[in-house]
């Protein structure tokens, strides 16, 4: 049930309040997957990569990389407006934090947006990561 109202805030544009429902008793480990996604969306809507951070890389440990596709979803839930403001935030945002998760914050708002050339700058950014493991 908290999971369906949170999904309700996150399309009415109610980011908080979504993100609120969603980590009220998140477990990152045993999270279903459409919780975390919901909430990667979330926390990079709102410009929050440290807070993204963790969620990305639960979703890694599990399945090995980000479903863009899964992400592209969520473009049909939300209006115009949502694109807009988050479209706005884009350029300047998660400048203070670490690489990877401003990485996966910037790939999450590129493929909602349906930037490819971010898409392809920001899957670029996280081979480099990856490979300097």
């Amino acid at each position: 049930m908290k999971a369906m109202l949170a999904n309700k805030y996150l399309v009415d544009g109610q980011i908080q309040q979504a993100i609120d429902l969603f980590e009220s008793d998140l477990h990152l480990e045993s999270a279903p997957l459409a919780t975390l996604y919901s909430l990667l969306v979330c926390h990079s809507l709102a410009g929050r990569c440290a807070d993204a951070a963790p969620i990305a890389a639960a979703i890694l440990r599990r399945e090995g990389a980000l479903d863009l596709e899964r992400i592209r979803e969520y473009r049909q839930r939300f209006t115009e407006d949502l694109f807009l403001r988050g479209s706005l935030r884009f350029a300047e945002m998660c400048r203070q934090v670490d690489r990877r998760a401003s990485v996966h914050t910037r790939l999450v708002l590129a493929v909602l947006l349906d930037d490819a050339a971010e898409i392809a700058l920001c899957q670029d950014a996280l081979h480099d990561i990856r490979s300097k493991e």
